[in-house]
């Protein structure tokens, strides 16, 4: 006699339809990771690139704009999304910057660099700063000879990207304003600790006096 195979008569499942990104869900990657070695990767080239497109810098500074200027794009896009994915965190007007930055340095920050920023503000100032002990654009970013002091410290700051990703969100309030990146490094347990200031435009300031109880 000839026995079939129970499997031979099992049909294949139906193959699922592969489903369009514009209908997956707004909120999968909650836990979702980027692999540090692929961004460290891409990040050092979008530098070297950036020192010689569309021409060559002439100097730190140029370099260092035109980083600033790629993070302002990225953080005028990742903040509307970020508000569409953790709408709880968004769903209030921001009248004051102070509680925009906070939002910033607690819950962008953890979406961006898994991990919270500190805030403070210069006593007697309109200055605000955001202090990152360990950046992680700048974790595994490799200086060029060129841009290194007798020292052996960097001469150029890529995190200015950061500080335009940080200029971007304001932009998003909108909150006018300047930001820049400081090597701090004074303390050996952070030797990239960097200091990111944020000075406001005089518009804003003024609006928010009259806002302010």
């Amino acid at each position: 006699p000839i026995f079939k195979s129970e499997t031979a008569n099992m049909s294949a499942p139906p193959a699922q339809p592969s489903q369009h990104v514009l209908d997956r869900p707004l909120r999968p990657d909650t836990g979702a990771r980027v692999s540090l070695s692929a961004f460290s990767l891409l990040f050092s080239e979008m530098c070297s690139r950036a020192s010689t497109v569309p021409t060559r810098v002439k100097d730190v500074t140029e370099w260092e704009d035109r980083l600033a200027a790629l993070g302002r794009e990225v953080g005028r896009r990742a903040t509307p999304l970020a508000a569409v994915k953790d709408p709880f965190n968004f769903k209030q007007r921001f009248n004051t910057v102070e509680s925009y930055l906070n939002v910033i340095a607690d819950v962008l920050w953890v979406r961006w660099f898994g991990k919270k920023g500190r805030l403070s503000k210069e006593r007697g100032s309109d200055r605000y700063f955001i202090t990152d002990d360990e950046p992680l654009v700048t974790k595994y970013i490799h200086v060029p000879p060129d841009y290194l002091s007798p020292e052996g410290t960097p001469t150029i700051n890529f995190a200015n990207f950061v500080a335009g990703m940080i200029q971007g969100a304001l932009d998003v309030a909108p909150f006018g304003s300047k930001v820049a990146a400081f090597h701090m490094g004074q303390d050996p347990q952070f030797p990239n600790q960097t200091l990111y200031c944020i000075q406001l435009d005089s518009l804003v300031l003024e609006r928010e006096r009259r806002v302010k109880p």
